[in-house]
C-alpha cells in the first residue's frame, strides 16, 4: 500500500485529485452564484456535475499514464526510457493547489461574510406589528393604537423582503398568557414591531421599537411628541425609520422609495369607523360581514376620499357569496366592483383594490387574462400581504393551477397562522387535489381557531364525505347543523340522499330551498348542483342560465364543478355550460390536467 501511494505521488496523481477536486469544487460555486443572472436552464445543474465528475476520473486515468515534461505531455513510458525528456517539477503542482485553495477560501469568506448575511435579497425577514398599547391616562384611545398597528402593517407589506405577519394572528396576543418572544416563536417571526400611544391636551407621544426575537437585540427604537392633528405624519416617519432600521438586513439594496402610510385629511371618526369596519371583515361570518359594511359605510359618509375604505368594502362584498350572504349575487358583485374602481381612481398603489378587482373579473366578467392580470399587480405592489396571498391563491384553484395555489395560500398561511380563514383556505387546495385527509386537518384547524366560522365545519363535512366516510359525514352534519346554517345542511342533507339514490328526498330539500331563498342568500350555482344530484336536470340547466345571467361569483368555483362533463350530460344541461367564458375556464382547468397538477372531485362526480 505504502508503494503504491509513493507511486502515485511520484506520478502526480494525488496532486491532480487535489487540484482538480478544488478546481471543481470552485466551477459549481461559481455557477451556483451566477446561474438566477444568466437564467441557466434547470438541467444545466445536474449536467455539469456528471461532466466534473466524469472529468474526475479522466484526469485520474491521464496523470497515471502521462506525465508532464518541459517539452509537453508525454507517456510515462517515454519519460521513463528518454532522459531527454525532463518531468516539470513537483513543486509547480504545489504553487498551483495552493493557488487554487487560496482562490477557494477567499471565495467562502466572501460569501459567508456577504452572500450569506442575514437579509441578503435571497433571505425574508418576518416581522410582526404587535397592538400598540394604549397608555392614556383616561384609556380610551384604544381606536388610535389599534390604527397604529393597521396602517404600519399596510404600509410595511410592500417592501419586498419584509414578509409580515397577519392581522388575525397578531389579534390573538394576549400579554397575560405568553410573552412576546413565545407569540413571535409561535408565529413563527424573526422581528417584532411593538409600540404604546399616549394622549394628553391634544398632544400624543407615541413609542416604538422594532425587536429581534432571536437574542432580543433591540435594532431600533424611537418616540415621537406631536400634535393629535399630526398622528399620521407620525405614522409615515415610524414606518420609514422601520425600515431605515432593517437596511443592515437588506445589503447594499437601495433604500425603497417612502410610502405614504396614510391619505391626508382624514376625519379621525370616519378612521375609527373604518377600523370597527376591517376588525368584523377579518371574522368572515355572514353577520360579521353585514357588520362590517355597516361601519364601512358609515365611515365613507364621514370621509368619502379614502381609498382603503372603498377597497375594504370591495373585499367584503366580493367574499360574501362564499359566507351565505343574504345579498343577490347581482348586488354583491356591483357593489364590489364600484367600491374596487373608488379605490383605484383615489390611489392605484392600493394593492387590495387591484386584488378584488382581479376577483370581479375573474367570477363576474370571467375574464381570466384581465384577472391574471390584476392579481400580479396586486402582488408586485404587496407580496408580503396576506390577503393579496390569498386572494391570488383562489385564483390560481379557481383556473386549476393547483400547485401555484398552494404555494400562494402557503404563504398566506404562514404570514397569519392564527387565521381560521387562511388554514381553511390551504385545506380547500388540498380538498381540490383529491387530499382529503390534509383537507379534514386544515378544516379541524380551522374550527380550533374560529368554532362559528360555517365554512369550516362544511369543509370538515365535504372533505370526509368525498373521502368515502359517509357514517361520519352523516355525524359531522348532525353535530354542526346549528353553526352550518341552512344552505350548507340542506345541500350536505341532498348529497346524503343522493348518495343513498333517494333522489325524491333530494329533490324535496333542493325545492324547499330554492322556494324559501332561490333568489337571495343562496348562490344559483349552488341551488344547480343540489338539482343535478337528486337528477332534476331540468332545475339544474334552469339555475345554472340563472347563475351566468347574474354573474354568481360560485358558478366559476371548483368547489361545485370542475369540468362540463361532471354535470349530466344532457343537451339543457351541457348547453347552460357552453358559454364562451366558461370554456375558457374549462380549457385552463383541462390543461392543468394534463400537466399533472391534480384533478377536483366533484359532489355530483362521488354520488352519481
Amino acid at each position: 500500500m505504502t508503494s503504491l501511494f509513493e507511486e502515485l505521488k511520484r506520478r502526480n496523481v494525488v496532486r491532480v485529485a487535489v487540484a482538480y477536486l478544488t478546481a471543481a469544487w470552485l466551477i459549481v460555486q461559481l455557477i451556483s452564484t451566477l446561474g438566477d443572472l444568466v437564467q441557466l436552464p434547470d438541467w444545466a445543474g445536474p449536467l455539469l456535475l456528471i461532466v466534473l465528475t466524469i472529468g474526475f476520473f479522466v484526469a485520474i486515468v491521464l496523470a497515471w499514464f502521462y506525465e508532464l515534461t518541459t517539452q509537453g505531455l508525454k507517456a510515462e513510458s517515454e519519460v521513463e526510457s528518454n532522459p531527454a525528456l525532463r518531468r516539470i517539477p513537483a513543486r509547480y503542482f504545489d504553487f498551483a493547489i495552493i493557488a487554487l485553495l487560496a482562490l477557494a477560501l477567499g471565495y467562502f469568506i466572501w460569501e459567508s461574510r456577504f452572500q450569506t448575511a442575514p437579509g441578503s435579497a435571497s433571505e425574508v425577514i418576518t416581522v410582526a406589528v404587535m397592538p400598540f398599547e394604549d397608555l392614556s391616562p383616561a384609556g380610551d384611545q384604544q381606536w388610535f393604537a389599534t390604527g397604529m398597528t393597521d396602517e404600519l402593517m399596510t404600509a410595511l407589506v410592500r417592501i419586498p423582503l419584509l414578509r409580515i405577519a397577519g392581522r388575525r394572528s397578531v389579534q390573538q396576543f394576549d400579554p397575560s398568557t405568553q410573552s412576546i418572544s413565545e407569540f413571535a416563536d409561535r408565529i413563527g417571526v424573526s422581528h417584532v414591531l411593538e409600540g404604546s400611544i399616549r394622549t394628553a391636551g391634544g398632544r400624543v407621544r407615541v413609542s416604538a421599537q422594532l425587536v429581534r426575537v432571536a437574542d432580543g437585540f433591540n435594532v431600533w427604537s424611537d418616540a415621537y411628541d406631536e400634535q393629535l392633528a399630526d398622528v399620521f405624519s407620525i405614522q409615515d416617519r415610524i414606518a420609514d425609520n422601520v425600515i431605515d432600521g432593517l437596511r443592515v438586513h437588506l445589503l447594499a439594496a437601495e433604500r425603497p422609495v417612502p410610502i405614504a402610510v396614510t391619505e391626508q385629511n382624514t376625519d379621525f371618526e370616519g378612521y375609527k369607523l373604518y377600523l370597527q369596519g376591517r376588525f368584523y371583515l377579518a371574522r368572515r361570518t355572514k353577520d360579521d360581514l353585514e357588520q362590517a359594511i355597516r361601519f364601512l359605510e358609515s365611515a365613507l359618509e364621514k370621509d368619502d376620499q379614502r381609498s382603503r375604505t372603498h377597497s375594504a368594502l370591495a373585499a367584503v362584498y366580493a367574499v360574501m357569496p362564499y359566507y351565505a350572504a343574504s345579498r343577490s349575487p347581482a348586488e354583491m358583485s356591483g357593489a364590489a366592483r364600484y367600491h374596487a374602481r373608488q379605490a383605484l381612481a383615489l390611489d392605484d398603489t392600493n394593492a387590495e383594490a387591484h386584488a378584488i378587482l382581479g376577483v370581479i373579473h375573474m367570477t363576474e366578467d370571467r375574464d381570466w387574462t384581465s384577472a391574471a392580470a390584476a392579481f400580479r399587480r396586486a402582488y408586485e405592489l404587496a407580496p408580503g400581504s396576506v390577503d393579496v396571498n390569498n386572494l391570488y391563491g383562489d385564483f390560481h384553484y379557481m383556473i386549476g393551477d393547483y400547485v401555484a395555489a398552494e404555494e400562494r395560500e402557503a404563504a398566506a398561511a404562514r404570514l397569519d397562522p392564527l387565521s381560521a380563514v387562511n388554514q381553511l383556505e390551504l385545506g380547500l387546495v388540498h380538498a381540490f387535489r383529491g387530499e382529503f385527509d390534509k383537507a379534514i386537518r386544515q378544516a379541524e384547524l380551522a374550527i380550533e381557531l374560529n368554532r362559528g366560522l360555517p365554512n369550516a365545519r362544511w369543509q370538515r363535512f365535504r372533505s370526509t364525505f368525498l373521502a368515502g366516510d359517509i357514517s361520519s359525514a352523516r355525524r359531522i352534519l348532525e353535530e354542526d347543523n346549528d353553526v352550518l346554517g341552512e344552505v350548507y345542511a340542506a345541500e350536505g342533507r341532498v348529497m346524503l340522499a343522493a348518495h343513498e339514490q333517494r333522489y325524491e328526498d333530494a329533490r324535496t330539500i333542493a325545492q324547499e330551498l330554492a322556494a324559501s331563498r332561490g333568489r337571495a342568500g343562496v348562490p344559483a350555482t349552488k341551488l344547480a348542483l343540489m338539482f343535478a344530484l337528486a337528477q332534476d336536470d331540468e332545475s339544474a340547466a334552469r339555475f345554472l342560465e340563472r347563475a351566468y345571467e347574474s354573474g354568481d361569483a360560485v358558478l366559476v368555483s371548483p368547489m361545485h364543478f370542475f369540468l362540463p362533463e361532471d354535470w349530466p350530460n344532457l343537451p339543457e344541461v351541457q348547453s347552460a355550460l357552453d358559454k364562451p367564458e366558461l370554456n375558457a375556464l374549462f380549457a385552463l382547468r383541462r390543461s392543468f390536467i394534463e400537466a399533472g397538477t391534480g384533478r377536483a372531485y366533484s359532489a355530483y362526480e362521488i354520488v352519481r
